[in-house]
């Protein structure tokens, strides 16, 4: 007759490890938890974007990658290689735009040219006017709160505008007394002779020649534009006082 006691098997040495390794997996996936919550939290206090590479990243890994033509381009237009797009990208981490930067571009240059010397610029619009595909860049300037801007029509630079490049409007030297040794027929240097550093308002190619606007910084966002067509001054428009 049994004595009402039930065999009991000898621990195995496999059931001794058992219960370790489920331990040191239970800490192993505790710790992997925590470390994906802190990573969480740093991308939603910091607001950077977690589910999207940057510009940069996704050039870089398919720099061969062929360019998809632009909406609304014509035949003739230019366009941009696979290869030139890539340099865009990879520059497009150069330093803001200075104002020897600005003269080395002048109207005429091929937006080619402008893409490769001023990667830090971004196209703002796109539209078609007539057979041509018209492009307006916009860069950020070297001083702070300036700004440059470009237009391409036809594959080069139509036209250029500067704003507190050279930080104009912070020194504000236009005086009443300036504007008064200012007058139509004089050459355009020297009318910035007298009045000191501008923002070129806006310089473009017309059917009569170059014209240019700049706009001269006073106190009190006061202010003077001096216009010229063809190398002179043809108008002068005082808003010094309001």
């Amino acid at each position: 007759m049994p004595d009402g006691n039930l065999p009991v098997e000898a621990p195995t040495p496999d059931a001794d490890l058992e219960m370790p390794r489920a331990m040191r997996r239970f800490r192993w996936a505790r710790a992997a938890f925590v470390v994906a919550g802190l990573v969480y939290l740093f991308v939603l206090t910091s607001g950077l974007p977690a589910h999207r590479p940057t510009a940069v990243d996704a050039s870089a890994a398919t720099p061969t990658t062929a360019v998809p033509t632009v909406p609304g381009a014509v035949a003739g237009a230019t366009t941009v290689s696979a290869a030139s797009s890539t340099t865009v990208a990879v520059r497009s981490l150069v330093a803001p735009l200075t104002w020897d930067d600005f003269v080395a571009l002048p109207l005429g240059t091929t937006e080619d040219e402008l893409r490769r010397r001023a990667a830090v610029c971004s196209t703002v619009s796109e539209h078609q006017v007539g057979d041509q595909t018209e492009r307006q860049y916009s860069c950020k300037g070297a001083h702070e709160s300036s700004a440059v801007h470009f237009t391409v029509a036809g594959g080069v630079v139509t036209q250029r505008t500067t704003s507190n490049l050279r930080g104009e409007r912070d020194a504000a030297t236009m005086t009443p007394e300036l504007f008064a040794k200012l007058a139509k027929g004089m050459t355009e240097d020297e009318a910035l002779a007298i009045a000191g550093p501008c923002d070129l308002g806006a310089e473009l190619q017309s059917a009569a020649g170059r014209v240019a606007s700049w706009t001269c910084h006073g106190p009190a966002n006061s202010f003077v534009v001096v216009v010229i067509e063809r190398g002179v001054v043809h108008e002068l428009i005082d808003a010094l006082t309001r």
